[in-house]
């Protein structure tokens, strides 16, 4: 049996903080039934995600992407041993191919997709904040 957990992580929401502690007990949850392959990018999966990008009218980014993708999701599987495979990236979160995810369905017995939402208002006062932080004190405003 082969599943799939697909985390979706938007801007703002902690994927960073969860994508750091996945790739940190990826020993231990192994020994629950989980396996978070080796992320390419520090903690998250985002090169492997990137081969599924696609541009405004819908023209995948890179010519062999989705095979790409779904030859390293079938290396994931056979170290997987049956495990449930997660995978993380914030790129999901951006337009990437739909025939790509839905081959998906063919390849495992279950896929699940897991996204972390926000309250907009609260997203718009943290990227306020953080870039007024960022701002020099002379030229700050109220």
């Amino acid at each position: 049996m082969a599943n799939l957990i697909l985390h979706v992580g938007l801007h703002k929401t902690g994927t960073s903080a969860l994508q750091e502690s996945l790739h940190q007990n990826s020993a231990k949850l192994f020994e629950c039934g989980y396996f978070y392959p080796k992320p390419d990018s520090q903690d998250a999966h985002h090169g492997l995600v990137s081969l599924l990008r696609i541009d405004n009218r819908g023209n995948a980014l890179h010519a062999t992407g989705k095979e790409n993708f779904l030859r390293k999701l079938e290396e994931f599987k056979a170290r997987a041993d049956g495990r449930c495979i997660v995978i993380s990236s914030e790129l999901f979160s951006e337009p990437v191919s739909e025939t790509a995810i839905g081959s998906l369905r063919e390849m495992f017995d279950s896929v699940r997709i897991v996204l972390y939402l926000r309250r907009q208002d609260t997203l718009l006062e943290s990227v306020h904040t953080r870039c007024s932080s960022k701002t020099p004190s002379a030229t700050r405003t109220s």
